[in-house]
């Protein structure tokens, strides 16, 4: 059992045997500390997402251009997102001799409903050239090992991809890059 969940069972059996101690500020102050630096629940076995739903953003990012466009994926109903399994491979065969690029030269942006920028959800920044915030495709993958459990619940929500050249344009052939979302609706009670 964990520090916190002894400590919220310790605080609970002492409130049944007299409600006033619940208004103790040092306990619930104590406690209010501990839940904020608890990592419980914040590690999973990885096997599979937990996701029925799987959906696929696919650009082609040529060679001599520094970025696709925008990639939307539009939702029915309200989501929330799982994992991502990122992907990058050649347009074309390549040339012999000639090298192709993996997801650790790609990076991608995500936006959540055309504003929120997953690689700013914490209010983490780059210095990277652009407004807009980038990460390495590789680094968003499920198998990093990373799952994350983002809930979207706007009526029609929406996930933009944005790929770019981690080393600048005119190093690597046309490539197909795509992000794969794993995701499940939201039943009315979780909005």
């Amino acid at each position: 059992m964990s520090d916190l969940a002894y400590e919220v069972l310790r605080l609970l059996d002492a409130a049944e045997r007299d409600p006033g101690v619940i208004r103790d500020r040092n306990m619930t102050d104590r406690i209010r500390r501990m839940a904020r630096r608890s990592f419980d629940g914040a590690f999973v076995a990885l096997q599979a997402p937990m996701a029925p739903e799987s959906w696929e953003a696919l650009a082609v990012l040529p060679s001599a251009k520094e970025e696709t466009p925008t990639t939307l994926l539009e939702f029915p109903e309200p989501v929330e997102v799982v994992g991502f399994y990122m992907a990058v491979r050649p347009a074309a065969t390549p040339l012999a001799g000639q090298f192709f690029p993996t997801t650790d030269d790609v990076q991608v942006s995500v936006q959540i409903d055309r504003k929120v920028s997953i690689a700013t959800l914490n209010d983490a920044r780059t210095s990277s050239a652009g407004t807009t915030p980038f990460v390495t495709s590789g680094a968003m993958s499920i198998l990093a090992p990373r799952m994350i459990g983002i809930c979207i619940d706007t009526p029609k929500p929406a996930l933009g991809f944005k790929f770019r050249w981690k080393a600048g344009p005119n190093i690597w052939p046309d490539s197909i890059c795509t992000a794969t979302v794993f995701a499940r609706y939201l039943r009315q009670s979780e909005r």
